[in-house]
């Protein structure tokens, strides 16, 4: 066995509590002084590649965050004879980016499908989208509510909340 004097196991102590301090200064000046650190800027669209979809958390709130690519205007528009049109703000010919609430009305959070919805009819175009799990609603990229049975049933009127939208010339 090792025999180490009251001495040596106190200055060993002293060295380990020193060297767990400086450790903690470390990553919390880190945190402090990094560009971004741990907080969620209303930048983050500039983190996403164009054409995806990414989900980001500020403080307890979720935010979806889509970018377009210069393909979607297209998708836009063959979309307007299936949704609500005007229910959200969003728009590809102004917009390069936007940022929906993830949360529905209930508490509930938006789910991200890129495959076509089952009960969402043939001869609805699906370039991926939202939808509520709590009603079972359907939403377009641009937040737009699908003019479906299922949205009819459920009584939805309105589409996702836009909470930002960076324009193309910022």
């Amino acid at each position: 066995m090792i025999n180490l004097s009251r001495n040596s196991v106190s200055r060993l102590a002293k060295i380990m509590f020193s060297l767990f301090i400086l450790a903690f200064l470390y990553i919390a000046l880190q945190v402090a002084f990094s560009p971004r650190g741990y907080r969620v800027e209303s930048s983050d669209w500039q983190d996403v590649i164009p054409g995806a979809v990414q989900m980001v958390r500020r403080g307890s709130d979720y935010v979806w965050v889509v970018r377009y690519a210069n393909t979607e205007l297209k998708s836009f528009v063959m979309l307007n004879e299936v949704v609500v049109t005007g229910s959200t703000e969003c728009d590809p010919n102004i917009h390069k980016a936007c940022e929906f609430s993830g949360v529905a009305g209930d508490g509930i959070v938006f789910r991200y499908l890129e495959q076509r919805p089952t009960n969402l009819a043939n001869n609805v175009p699906w370039f991926k989208g939202f939808t509520n799990p709590a009603s079972g609603s359907y939403y377009d990229r641009f937040g737009r509510l699908y003019r479906d049975e299922t949205n009819i049933q459920n009584g939805a009127a309105q589409g996702m909340e836009m909470l930002l939208g960076v324009r193309i010339e910022d």
